[in-house]
């Protein structure tokens, strides 16, 4: 399924020759360890823009994204209100 999204992505961005966001839907939880390594290889190249993830494990995220170089912002989510989280990570890439 993964795959196929990327294909999409990539279609996308023939097709349109704009870069589309790509939202990573509560995955990580039916990844293993090297997959999540992988996919945040792919992701993190500049050709894939803005990534948007979504999932219910905060501490799965801080432990997937804590070793990266990717600049991050969270954001919570409670009853339909998005609160931006005080935690900013930029790195220079």
């Amino acid at each position: 399924m993964i795959a196929l999204r990327l294909a999409q992505f990539e279609w996308l961005k023939e097709h349109l020759k704009a870069i589309p966001i790509l939202l990573l839907d509560d995955i990580f939880d039916k990844l293993d360890d090297k997959r999540v390594e992988r996919l945040l290889q792919l992701v993190s190249d500049h050709s894939f823009g803005q990534v948007l993830v979504t999932d219910t494990n905060r501490d799965r995220l801080e432990n997937i994204f804590g070793q990266s170089e990717i600049p991050i912002q969270y954001f919570s989510v409670s009853k339909g209100v998005v609160t931006p989280e005080q935690t900013l990570k930029i790195v220079s890439l």
